[in-house]
Order: structure tokens, then C-alpha cells, then sequence
């Protein structure tokens, strides 16, 4: 590149030219839209990110007297963006001061207990991570404003916050500088696949978070309105990225069993007892006559001869809870409530066949449905009625699914998450391969 720009001939600078010209127009897209395109990368994330016009790149270029402001335009405009850049600059200078020390494994260190070497190693580690302050603690003893630390880096990572420092807090505390720039670089350019404008009111679902959170915007500024966990797609079944319309809520929902769970988990419970259905309130259906799973020989049956729907009753013990919230779209994946409440205990919650289970659905409802005028009591005069009621929105709302697994928070502190999926995996590899990098 440096020989082209000392081009002296006619030729020689026709094609400086071009090599400038196609340099502008990649620059742009790769800060507007990124640097790939998210779905040929990975088919599970359903997103079309909107690359600038290249005659308009080119028409304004030409009219800029600040090229450098001109081309930060073309960055996503959103305080999330600008905190996300703010705190990798911070990180790649921790990375290049040599970043912090490793800790050893050993028994659970709870608070109260002595050990000289990893007191001072945490100590140090979460000093220049920032969740401790420096001299805020001194001594072997693990205790104090350590332990208080050491909630604030497990918060911080989705780990269960307990102050005690067992195998899943050393393996976050171990995760080199070098390797959190990469994972801060990497959700830069899913932010950049991003709208900046999510819409004035939306749900958004962090599926490596495994949290959701409705956002109002008021004054042109956003804040949460609520904030529920959430248990998401096992590994095998994983939740797609992708944004649709929430358009209806239905309170007391029958389920109409997917035909892979009715192969795999029901068939096989039949064969050994057909009573099975009795017990978990299904409906055996075929051309909309419910049939006596007894009169059936489940033994000759096989996954290709198998020709009834199996529909779930509504009640307590529905696959679905007793809401859930519709936003139409061709994955069949919508957010609901779950009879496994105890899934929601737990730090990592990937174990849904795709869709999104709320915990506190009732509270959701109230939030989205209060927006309509309707109270709670009239919410659950519904449920209590135990049958199936259907309640359409009158203004449909955005459903952001996402996939993020570095953000920064508005009080500047800095959360990780767990590559559940492997997404970040697949999105390096992509990156190393594609063009060099805007920034």
C-alpha cells in the first residue's frame, strides 16, 4: 500500500483510486453493518444488518471537512455501543500492562478461611480488574471487602453470587486479559448487526445472559420497566437469534406437543403405559376425535407410522405454565411460563427445547398488558378461570432475542457470559478469516 500511494503515472493512480475507493465503501459497511454477515456465519442468527449506500459514501466523503467525524457516523449511535468501546480500550490496556495474575485451583474457599497464596492472588487479580479497591483488603485471611469483591466479579459473570471461590469462579478469574478483548471485540460487531433504535417500547432476551427486560423509552432516554430470569435452549436445541412482533397473549394455553418430543420422549413412555397421558393431562387427537390411548398396540407402533397430535390440557402442569406470549415466527419459539420452577435456581438455565421460559410470567403479563389499561385482578380473573383465553395487543411490541456475551452496564461495570452456544467460537473464526479489521 505504501508503494501505491507514492503512484506517479496515469495508470498508477487509477488504480490507487479504485484501491481508495473500495476502502471507504468496506470501511463503512464493516462500522455500519460489520465486518460478516451474521446469518451465512451462522444460520441459527437471523439478523440483516443495512449497509450504508455506496454513491452516498462516496457523494459525502467528497463533501466532508471532518473525515474522521464523518466516518464515526457510520458506527452504531447508542450509549450502549460508545460503553461497550469505552471498556475495551480499557481492557486492551490492562492486555497490553500484562493483564493479571492466574489463580490456583484447590478446596472451596469460603469466607472465614486462611490461605496466604490465593487471598493475595484474588486480591490482586480483582484490584486490577477493578472490583476491589486497592488496600481495601490486607492480610491471608479471606474476608471482608474480598469476599464482597469476589460477589461483585461473580456477578459480573453470571456465576452464582456467593462469595465462596470454587472450579466455575477460578475458571472465570483465569480468563486472560487477551481472550476479554477478543470476547468485547467480538459482541462490538454484533452491536454493529444491531438497530440502533430498538422501538420506544420493547422486550429484549439475552440468551447468554439467559435474562429478560422490557425497555421503556421516556425522553428520548431508555429504562427498564422489568427484568425477569429466564431458562433458554439446551445445547442441542438452541434458541435462534432474531427480532418479530409480540401480537398476542394467551392465559391458560393448551400445548400442542411438538412431533420430534412426541417421538422421542412420548412414544417410548407409551409403549411401557399408556396411562402416562392420564397422568400428565394430555389428549391423544386424530381429525380432531380424541382417541383412547388404550386401544392402541404401542408395541407395533413406529416413528413413521405414529399419525395422532398430542395436545396438553391447560393447567398447573402444562409444558407452558399458564401463559405465555406470543410473537409469531417460523422458528416456533415464544416465551412462557414453566411448571420446573426450580430451573430458575440455577446460574446456568439452557434447558428448554428452543423456547423461552419467564420466571414470574404473571408479573410480565401485568407490565405488557397494563400498557392496555388492564389490572392485574382482571389477569388473573382469567387464570383463575382455567380455560383458554386469548388476549391480542392492541399495539404490538418488538421482541429482541439476542446472543450477547460482553456488555457494559450504565454504572460502567463490565459483564461477561459464558459462550453457551459456542457462538463466539464461530464468530471468531469467521472474523479471522474475513477482511482486516475497522478499527
Amino acid at each position: 500500500m505504501a508503494r501505491q500511494l507514492d503512484a506517479s503515472t496515469t495508470r498508477e493512480l487509477a488504480h490507487l483510486e479504485i484501491v481508495l475507493s473500495d476502502a471507504r465503501v468496506r470501511y463503512t459497511r464493516h462500522l455500519a453493518a460489520g465486518r460478516v454477515h451474521p446469518n451465512r456465519v451462522n444460520p441459527e442468527v437471523v439478523i440483516n444488518p443495512k449497509a450504508p449506500d455506496p454513491l452516498s459514501v462516496f457523494t459525502n466523503f467528497v463533501a466532508a471537512t471532518d473525515v474522521r467525524a464523518f466516518v464515526q457516523t457510520f458506527e452504531p449511535q447508542t450509549p450502549r455501543y460508545a460503553r461497550l468501546r469505552d471498556a475495551l480500550t480499557r481492557y486492551r490496556a490492562l492486555a497490553e500492562a500484562g493483564g493479571w495474575p492466574q489463580t490456583t485451583t484447590g478446596d472451596l474457599l469460603k469466607e472465614g478461611m486462611a490461605d496466604a497464596e490465593r487471598v493475595a492472588t484474588i486480591r490482586q487479580r480483582l484490584e486490577i480488574s477493578g472490583d476491589l479497591s486497592p488496600s481495601a483488603h490486607a492480610g491471608d485471611i479471606y474476608n471482608g471487602e474480598l469476599v464482597a469483591a469476589v460477589k461483585r466479579f461473580q456477578a459480573r459473570h453470571g456465576l452464582g453470587v456467593d462469595g465462596i471461590v470454587g472450579d466455575n469462579t477460578v475458571a472465570q478469574l483465569n480468563v486472560n486479559a487477551a481472550e476479554r478483548v477478543r470476547q468485547l471485540e467480538l459482541n462490538m460487531e454484533r452491536r454493529r448487526w444491531m438497530e440502533d433504535d430498538l422501538g420506544d417500547y420493547y422486550v429484549f432476551v439475552n440468551l447468554a445472559d439467559q435474562y429478560l427486560k422490557v425497555v421503556v423509552k421516556q425522553d428520548g432516554r431508555e429504562k427498564t420497566a422489568h427484568t425477569a430470569l429466564t431458562v433458554v435452549g439446551k445445547t442441542f436445541h438452541r434458541t435462534h437469534v432474531f427480532s418479530r412482533y409480540m401480537s398476542y397473549i394467551v392465559i391458560n394455553p393448551s400445548w400442542n406437543v411438538p412431533r420430534s418430543i412426541a417421538m422421542s420422549e412420548f412414544l417410548p413412555k407409551l409403549r411401557r403405559d399408556p396411562g402416562v397421558f392420564a397422568e400428565a393431562n394430555i389428549r391423544l387427537v386424530r381429525a380432531e376425535r380424541d382417541v383412547d390411548p388404550y386401544s392402541i398396540d404401542w408395541q407395533r407402533v413406529t416413528q413413521r407410522s405414529f399419525s395422532w397430535q398430542l395436545q396438553q390440557r391447560p393447567g398447573e402442569n402444562n409444558a407452558l405454565g399458564e401463559v405465555k406470549f406470543m410473537f409469531p415466527n417460523r422458528f416456533n419459539v415464544y416465551i412462557h411460563d414453566t411448571p420446573a420452577k426450580h430451573l430458575f435456581a440455577k446460574a446456568l438455565r439452557a434447558f428448554s427445547h428452543g423456547c423461552v421460559r419467564v420466571q414470574h410470567p404473571f408479573d410480565l403479563a401485568e407490565v405488557l398488558l397494563g400498557r392496555q389499561g388492564m389490572r392485574r385482578d382482571e389477569i388473573e380473573e382469567l387464570r383463575a378461570s382455567r380455560e383458554e383465553r386469548v388476549v391480542t395487543l392492541r399495539r404490538r411490541i418488538p421482541v429482541h432475542v439476542k446472543y450477547l456475551t460482553a456488555w457494559t452496564n450504565k454504572d460502567g461495570s463490565v459483564h461477561f457470559r459464558r459462550d453457551v452456544y459456542e457462538r463466539d467460537k464461530i464468530l471468531n473464526k469467521a472474523l479471522v478469516n474475513a477482511h482486516p479489521r475497522p478499527i
